[in-house]
């Protein structure tokens, strides 16, 4: 593979390459040094072609195109990589990510300063942006990945890495269960970088957490990726200020290191450094030898000397020799070797009708709200009018209660009347009377003189301005209130702690049929009475079905396992559920179910142990990829002895095997 690009132009000193590299996606990160300070000049995010089998083409072409817009080219290059990427025993890059960056280091020609674990970052931009020892429980995520970090008092006192499930929350409950009751959590929880951040972060602030895990409910905070970059920058910065990194800038010089000692450091120690460490290590064995020497030439007991010969003595110095390469094979000289087989994803649905058990529980609430309904309230106008009727023949009677109008507002008679007949067309019969408004409202204080037309031969008129009409509207308690109420303490209760556990001694809640019934209301009025606000109390009983969680498992398992091929096993901590819907009936529940789990590959482990005792690691890619079909493999061997760490352990027992899956 060919990228001409990177032989056109001179790198600049000042100029720095941060790969940031994730599961799925990574950063490209242009660093500047200017004036004594690290400044990100651009930055490019990129996703995986085909996870990290294609990562050099996909590094290539965005590096190509920030260098093109630049008109740059850089060597010099810092990894910034999560926690999950180095061994947590040897404390160094695991194997199967370290060859895949010196693939791409020798591919792309740089020149590699180390690597930095974002934690580092995290926790040293955290305790400096608040100028205190950092005390809280950081969580960083990635596509598969889980790993937590508790600090107290600025000090990392646990670091755990897992596999991802479905659920955040059991994931960390599975964490925390290795510390129950050794000391409570910091109440703060930081979490970085993976999607959808601030649902991630909901799910924990409304989970029920145990009360032996916090002293009070934590609160969750997300680090967003531009603050996760500037801390990434900034600890960069500080180490290449106090280690700055000296590297050959000669081509075939770079390519001879980059072949040779990629990655064999971190930022901050020097290559040649090292190997002189390691020169004057050895110089000190070989001082200490003579020393030894030096003493048993020394022992001249005249009478011990004279019995025994130098031939006793030289049996004496060999079986001391002996004596010390047992003690080392034995206790000092181990190793740890961990496997990645194949494996294979299996997804499912289930259908499974299981027995159920029913729990309710009972809690009281009370909500107060506005009121919405309205009431007029007020005074009917009255006066009096003069009734005249102009009939010549017959006198006009007026019931009590009869209705009279004018321009739309109508009155009624207060009282029965009668009116005479009138003496001439132009001397009508005429009675005075007192009238009141049929309904309330000012608009009825009429003035003096309105006329009210009652028939063709009887008419009145106002004597005086009309008083006393009055109207205005009132706040009351409406059914829509008591209604609403109702429902807002529903919610209430669905929100409530009390309520919103998931599993207890009943098992497995299905809270797709839990039930909420309310007893016991109580309003504090009536329908219609005047009040601004309105309060009901009420007891809120919750049913809730459950399934063994035993039961559950051992069913699906039964289920799943009939689809593992030959060959491979399924274990139950690599399975994991989700359950879609449920429903009732009668004694049985029908849950349906997501299933996902990983089957993987078996492996003899007594076999791949006789295998390896003793062998060469050079032999030993030979060994577990072409005997043994062995996807990968990560491996750290310890010895006293500096010509055994090139061997395995002669002794079964000093080997540490673990077999795991990519």
């Amino acid at each position: 593979m060919k990228f001409p690009f990177f032989s056109k132009k001179d790198s600049k000193k000042d100029l720095y390459l941060g790969l940031f590299l994730k599961e799925k996606d990574g950063l490209v990160l242009i660093l500047s040094k200017k004036a004594n300070k690290l400044e990100l000049l651009e930055k490019k995010k990129f996703f995986y072609t085909n996870n990290w089998d294609n990562l050099t083409n996909d590094l290539d072409e965005a590096i190509f195109e920030l260098e093109k817009k630049l008109n740059i080219e850089i060597n010099k290059t810092i990894f910034f990589l999560y926690s999950y990427f180095i061994d947590e025993k040897s404390k160094e890059l695991k194997k199967i990510y370290l060859n895949k960056i010196k693939e791409v280091v020798e591919n792309l020609g740089l020149s590699p300063l180390g690597y930095i674990e974002c934690i580092e970052a995290v926790s040293s931009f955290l305790s400096e942006r608040e100028q205190t020892p950092l005390t809280a429980i950081i969580i960083e995520l990635d596509a598969a990945y889980l790993s937590v970090f508790i600090y107290k008092g600025g000090r990392l006192t646990f670091k755990k890495t897992i596999p991802r499930s479905d659920s955040i929350n059991e994931d960390l409950n599975l964490i925390f269960n290795e510390l129950k009751g050794r000391f409570l959590f910091p109440s703060r929880i930081i979490i970085y970088n993976s999607k959808d951040l601030d649902h991630i972060s909901s799910q924990i602030l409304t989970y029920r957490w145990s009360e032996e895990y916090f002293f009070q409910l934590p609160k969750v905070e997300v680090l967003k990726e531009e603050e996760l970059v500037r801390s990434l920058i900034k600890i960069f910065d500080k180490q290449i200020k106090d280690f700055p990194p000296n590297l050959p800038y000669d081509d075939d010089k770079r390519k001879k290191v980059a072949q040779e000692e990629v990655m064999g450091f971190m930022i901050g120690k020097d290559i040649q450094e090292e190997k002189l460490k390691e020169t004057i290590n050895l110089k000190k064995q070989f001082l200490l030898k003579d020393m030894v020497l030096k003493l048993i030439k020394r022992l001249h007991f005249s009478q011990l000397y004279f019995i025994f010969s130098q031939k006793f003595l030289f049996f004496a110095v060999l079986l001391l020799i002996i004596s010390g390469l047992l003690i080392s094979e034995i206790f000092f000289h181990t190793a740890s070797l961990t496997l990645y087989v194949p494996s294979l994803k299996i997804e499912r649905q289930l259908n499974l009708f299981m027995p159920y058990r029913v729990a309710t529980i009972s809690a009281e609430f009370s909500y107060t709200k506005n009121t919405t309904g309205e009431r007029e309230i007020g005074e009917k106008a009255h006066g009096e009018v003069i009734v005249y009727n102009t009939n010549l023949k017959r006198e006009k009677l007026i019931e009590k209660g009869k209705e009279i109008e004018t321009e739309g507002l109508k009155f009624t008679f207060d009282e029965e009347i009668k009116v005479s007949t009138a003496a001439s067309a132009t001397n009508p019969g005429k009675i005075k009377t007192s009238v009141t408004a049929l309904k309330i409202g000012a608009e009825y204080n009429i003035a003096k003189g309105k006329r009210f037309n009652i028939d063709e031969t009887t008419y009145a008129e106002a004597v005086t301005d009309f008083t006393g009409g009055s109207k205005s509207k009132i706040q009351t308690i409406s059914q829509k209130d008591i209604e609403d109420l109702k429902i807002l303490i529903i919610e209430k209760a669905k929100n409530d702690k009390k309520f919103s556990q998931k599993e207890n001694t009943y098992g497995l809640m299905l809270p797709q049929l839990s039930k909420f019934d309310l007893v016991d209301v109580n309003v504090s009025g009536e329908v219609g009475e005047e009040s601004p606000t309105v309060t009901l109390k009420a007891k809120v009983n919750k049913i809730n079905y459950f399934l063994s969680r035993n039961d559950l498992e051992k069913e699906i398992f039964t289920n799943v396992v009939s689809l593992v091929p030959n060959g491979y096993a399924l274990s139950k901590n690599l399975l994991s559920f989700q359950i879609a819907s449920a429903s009732a009936q009668e004694d049985l529940v029908n849950v349906e179910l997501k299933v996902r789990a990983k089957a993987i590959k078996k492996i003899d482990k007594n076999e791949v142990l006789n295998k390896v005792v003793g062998l060469n690691k050079s032999l030993l890619e030979g060994t577990l990829k072409k005997e043994l079909q062995i996807d990968n493999y990560d491996f750290k061997i310890e010895s006293a002895l500096p010509f055994l760490k090139d061997f395995f352990p002669f002794r079964l027992k000093n080997i540490n095997l673990t077999v795991s899956s990519l």
